[in-house]
């Protein structure tokens, strides 16, 4: 859970702990990279053109996707899977029941900060993931050491580290430029890693406003019907990404396989 734990809900909160022995982590032995990389040797990836528009064509079953960027043009598509924040779906899809609508927009999200750290030593006696301790000047909430996903995440004597920001200070450090971030993030871990700021080699910002899901009180059941409306959705326009109760890779992997199962099987091909 990115966010303030007080303002979750308990019952989501429950409900994943229960199912804590079955958790997985996903992570890429190269890194998240090799996911457009790999996408772009057999797919048609087009960068710089942006969706600003998908509705229902006169063509039974068929959409229309409109792009802009620097060549703007539209398309016809049998299908259309739509991966991005709920709440943004509704200001690019034209046509969607006005339930579902609702059931969009009422989905929250905390914003994020993440700051990737190379380092120029090894820290070999550490966990993969570290959750700290909140306190009332919390900058940091995880410190994710990625040799341990990988040994080809950072050369050897090097270190690569991810640091994930507390939800109040992602919120106020969110509009700041990437230096005064990056010493607020340094400061914090240098209090756990005595000099780890004097081994810095680069850093970079991530900001992703809408980060996580945030289950308010009263959500789980709210979203349990969106799930359903979803599932009962007729057509070939389906979502993936958060799978509305968390985010997580893991989640963003498998709801992108079940939605390109379920266009197959309308489309009569079989799945994966």
């Amino acid at each position: 859970f990115l966010g303030v734990p007080e303002q979750n809900s308990k019952l989501a909160f429950l409900a994943t702990i229960k199912n804590l022995t079955t958790f997985k982590i996903f992570a890429f032995t190269e890194g998240m990279g090799v996911v457009p990389e790999h996408l772009m040797r057999e797919l048609d990836v087009r960068l710089n053109s942006p969706v600003v528009k998908i509705a229902p064509a006169s063509r039974e079953g068929f959409y229309e996707v409109h792009v802009g960027g620097e060549n703007p043009r539209s398309y016809l598509a049998e299908g259309v899977i739509v991966a991005v924040p709920l709440p943004l779906v509704i200001n690019i899809v034209d046509g969607l029941p006005e339930d579902l609508v609702e059931g969009f927009r009422s989905v929250r999200y905390a914003p994020s900060i993440v700051t990737a750290l190379a380092v120029d030593r090894e820290y070999p006696a550490t966990s993969m993931i570290n959750n700290l301790l909140r306190t009332d000047d919390r900058i940091v909430a995880t410190v994710i050491f990625d040799h341990h996903k990988s040994p080809h995440r950072a050369p050897k004597g090097k270190s690569l580290v991810t640091a994930i920001l507390c939800e109040p200070a992602s919120r106020m450090l969110f509009a700041e430029p990437d230096g005064k971030i990056t010493e607020a993030v340094l400061e914090d871990v240098d209090k756990l890693y005595p000099g780890f700021a004097d081994r810095l080699i680069f850093s970079k910002v991530y900001r992703w406003p809408h980060g996580a899901v945030q289950l308010m009180p009263g959500s789980v059941r709210q979203q349990h019907e969106v799930r359903k409306m979803l599932a009962k959705y007729r057509g070939n326009l389906l979502f993936a990404g958060d799978g509305l109760y968390k985010s997580s890779l893991e989640i963003s992997f498998t709801t992108g396989v079940e939605a390109a199962n379920r266009i197959m099987a309308r489309l009569g091909i079989k799945g994966v």
